[in-house]
């Protein structure tokens, strides 16, 4: 099952998380709890390992972001970003 294809485009807005690494973002601050729960919802009914191929991670990272131990690296942020079409601010910054 194949849930997102990639475009040219998306592969370059991936390709300029490159930039998003070098703004350096930094994690202090979010709330880790209240992102994870975001990121719950915004699965919904989606399977871990779905979602986690489509991002390019193992679904034991989609479970450490959702259970509020970890939170997604730039370029992982940038990734759910385009694949849930939402800014990267108002899922990971905005509560």
């Amino acid at each position: 099952m194949v849930l997102y294809n990639y475009t040219e485009r998306d592969k370059e807005k991936i390709e300029t998380s490159k930039v998003v690494k070098q703004m350096n973002i930094v994690n202090t601050g979010i709330d880790k709890e209240k992102v994870a729960k975001k990121l719950r919802e915004l699965r919904g009914n989606i399977p871990r390992k779905s979602l986690a191929n489509v991002l390019g991670v193992g679904t034991t990272a989609i479970g450490n972001y959702e259970d509020g131990k970890r939170i997604p690296v730039d370029d992982v942020k940038l990734r759910y970003s385009l694949f849930f079409n939402i800014p990267v601010d108002e899922i990971f910054f905005r509560y």
